[in-house]
């Protein structure tokens, strides 16, 4: 929206284009000034046309377009989380806040997301961070249009936002999932005597071993899992105090087929539910039942018996975890990403020409660009056999063994008359992948 320049048999014309109430209207000058002023004119047609007060509506502040746009959030069925998380959003635009929508300039605008870059303990914004505070700011703005409340030259504030945030966030994280030793300490660590709940360990595993979301994992059940046929089905997740009978948006339900790591891990859990919280219908109910009055069923009615673990309780324990083992504090997701990473891995040395499809697949993504984010390391462990990650049997004929000395080897080819030098160990090495994966198989 907003004017953009039109190329028709070698001659110039500027296209003057804008979406008010849900209706687009446009038309074609000659020159940019005249698009420009049509614009302009056109606002306040329909500032002018606005039902009820109009005074009281041209003097709406950006504060009281962003509390609306709250308002309007409140009243739809999302995560009561993702409301605190717009309501924290005003806090941030304080430079603008008492300014008029109708007379907030660009400068103005593109000042406060400047201010806005380092508001936080004087740390760098992420760019991911910065068009989340654009997307809010941009929502509030259409919700305030349906009011007859426009700003002037928006997108020219949208399009140098856009360019400062480009050349001035802070790019995402690079560092790499977690290594095969830091993963070792992490499944190794024992915490001391009640420390710990006995399902921390597990619900680490079942995420290493599935590569599911972390409110898909804690919104199993015990119907879900089918142990004859080992196989989950996927279609419904718990999401802070909500239980939603869908999956997060665009992803579709789907069923994990059980390798023998998962299937082992899901039987104990099982087994130790019948001890610690028989009757619930949760794969990983609360050890102490108490009643959740936070726990909002809201359209979705939960069916099942009981209420879900916590999820800030997960996450509280894992990242205590994380640190007291010495493995490194990182976000959870993180070992979302060290499955993505590692089955691709596993997948490319096994020269399945489909490897990136099927991870795909299996994270269930929409668009292949969100799977890049979680598998971006694993070509560095293609080129570097040395960075191996290796979280279970269900990637150990991935690690070569380790032999005590190359020259007791080499002797021993040499006496059975082979001469090692002539040996592609490389080639040797994908055969020996190959027959081991093939006995798995067969097994």
């Amino acid at each position: 929206m907003g004017v953009r320049i039109m190329k028709n048999k070698g001659k110039n014309s500027f296209r003057a284009e804008k979406k008010i109430r849900g209706i687009r209207y446009s038309k074609n000058f000659s020159s940019k000034e005249a698009a420009d002023e049509w614009l302009l004119n056109l606002e306040k047609n329909f500032v002018t046309k606005h039902n009820g007060s109009n005074k009281s509506v041209k003097r709406m502040t950006v504060k009281q377009m962003l509390v609306r746009l709250v308002e309007v959030e409140a009243k739809k069925d999302i995560d009561p989380r993702t409301v605190d998380a717009y309501l924290e959003t005003i806090p941030h635009f304080d430079p603008i806040n008492n300014i008029c929508v109708s007379k907030l300039t660009v400068k103005q605008l593109v000042d406060c997301f400047k201010k806005i870059r380092n508001r936080l303990n004087g740390e760098i914004l992420s760019k991911s961070r910065m068009y989340k505070f654009l997307g809010r700011f941009t929502r509030a703005l259409n919700i305030a249009a349906r009011r007859g409340v426009f700003m002037k030259n928006f997108e020219d504030a949208e399009a140098e936002i856009v360019g400062y945030i480009k050349n001035n966030g802070k790019d995402e994280r690079t560092n790499p999932p977690y290594t095969g030793e830091e993963l070792e300490l992490l499944l190794n660590y024992v915490a001391p005597a009640k420390k710990e709940p006995w399902w921390v360990l597990p619900l680490i595993k079942v995420y290493l071993y599935s590569g599911k979301r972390l409110g898909e994992i804690i919104g199993l059940t015990n119907d879900k899992i089918n142990l004859k046929s080992k196989e989950i089905e996927i279609n419904s997740m718990v999401s802070g105090r909500m239980y939603h009978d869908h999956l997060k948006s665009h992803a579709k339900p789907h069923k994990v087929e059980m390798d023998d790591d998962l299937y082992k891990v899901i039987c104990e859990i099982q087994e130790q539910n019948k001890i610690h919280r028989p009757g619930s219908d949760w794969l990983f109910p609360p050890i102490h039942y108490r009643g959740r009055p936070d726990f909002k069923k809201g359209k979705h009615k939960c069916p099942y018996k009981g209420q879900p673990i916590l999820d800030s309780s997960v996450r509280k324990f894992i990242k205590e975890r994380m640190e007291k083992s010495g493995a490194g504090k990182k976000k959870i997701h993180d070992l979302r990403s060290v499955y993505a990473t590692l089955r691709l891995f596993q997948l490319l040395k096994e020269g399945n020409v489909l490897a990136r499809e099927i991870v795909q697949a299996e994270l269930n993504h929409k668009s292949y660009k969100t799977t890049e984010k979680y598998i971006r390391f694993a070509d560095e462990l293609m080129n570097n056999g040395h960075k191996r990650n290796v979280i279970s049997s269900f990637f150990s004929s991935l690690e070569p063994k380790q032999v005590s000395t190359a020259v007791d080897v080499n002797e021993e080819l040499r006496k059975r008359g082979i001469n090692p030098e002539e040996i592609d160990w490389e080639l040797f090495y994908n055969l020996l992948l190959s027959f081991i994966n093939g006995m798995k198989k067969a097994a």
